[in-house]
């Protein structure tokens, strides 16, 4: 799978029920969503096998950090990414996971 405009990502928003969750995930739309997803995936794979942070995401795709991480969870909660077991400083010393592409066993 690549990380082209042909990829298949759900555009789905999560929301857990709050108000201004809901109010922020109806702001973005499908396509919105899955132009962000595909944009993740495509650096992620891009950066194969060494992965990438969230944070290192966010700097290089210029994303807020909410933004960036919702994307995450979502590749990873459908099994298109996942945690490589690898942990990198952020930007502020903190250590975060590396996300990796999963690649289609054959």
């Amino acid at each position: 799978m690549s990380g082209d405009e042909n990829t298949p990502l759900s555009g789905e928003v999560p929301h857990n029920g709050v108000e201004t969750s809901r109010e922020a995930a109806e702001a973005m739309t499908p396509a919105r969503v899955g132009k962000l997803e595909r944009a993740v995936y495509g650096q992620l794979a891009s950066r194969a096998p060494g992965g990438m942070t969230c944070d290192e995401l966010e700097e290089l795709l210029e994303l807020t950090h909410q933004t960036c991480s919702a994307r995450v969870r979502g590749l990873a909660k459908r099994g298109l990414i996942s945690d490589s077991g690898a942990r990198r400083p952020t930007r502020y010393g903190r250590r975060a996971i590396v996300w990796q592409v999963v690649r289609p066993t054959t």
